[in-house]
């Protein structure tokens, strides 16, 4: 648990129940996930979640874009260029109208098809939207993973005990360098991705 983001908002009590506990060890990875991106509008978050989607499609990982807020009925549901110039045709847009990805939307039916086994959750903010998205996918039975660092709130506070809360519970929480390498260990060619996803 040294250097976690966490660390200092923990009190003596804290560290001596989740030592004892078995908490903090990482629980097993999803097999063939997908990365969800929780968008904010923040340019400065826009441009981080643009990098974590590359490194994704290298890897030949779908991605799944969640904004905030419902369907426009008149235009019609955003393309994938409209949310993140950098987007590749194959990305899925989703809208949401509640803090979980999964509530009220086709993510799941997504999900479903890819045959995918877990997430990769990124955006924000960390205490509201990932939390949410991260509970319901552990009561779905996905694996999920946070990537810490492209995760967002904000309050500092709230984002680095959302963060230990669901490492300790729910998910498995890493740094994008730690990702990268992880998603560099999976098999090529999991998903059949349109030519000129990746």
């Amino acid at each position: 648990m040294g250097g976690a983001i966490w660390d200092r908002f923990l009190t003596g009590r804290d560290r001596e129940v989740f030592g004892g506990a078995g908490y903090g060890a990482y629980g097993a990875l999803p097999e063939r996930p997908a990365l969800i991106l929780l968008h904010t509008g923040i340019e400065a978050e826009r441009r981080a979640l643009a990098r974590l989607a590359c490194m994704a499609r290298q890897a030949g990982i779908p991605v799944i874009h969640v904004l905030e807020g419902r369907e426009d009925k008149e235009t019609g549901p955003d393309r994938p260029q409209d949310v993140l110039p950098e987007s590749a045709a194959s990305d899925i847009v989703l809208n949401r109208s509640a803090p979980s990805a999964f509530f009220e939307t086709d993510l799941m039916g997504h999900l479903n098809l890819l045959r995918a086994d877990g997430v990769i959750l990124a955006g924000g903010d960390t205490s509201d939207a990932v939390r949410a998205t991260v509970v319901d996918a552990f009561s779905l039975n996905l694996r999920s993973v946070v990537v810490a660092d492209v995760c967002f709130d904000r309050w500092e506070a709230s984002h680095a005990l959302a963060l230990f809360d669901l490492d300790a519970k729910h998910s498995n929480v890493m740094d994008s360098a730690g990702v990268q390498g992880w998603l560099a260990r999976l098999p090529g060619g999991l998903f059949a991705l349109p030519p000129g996803a990746q």
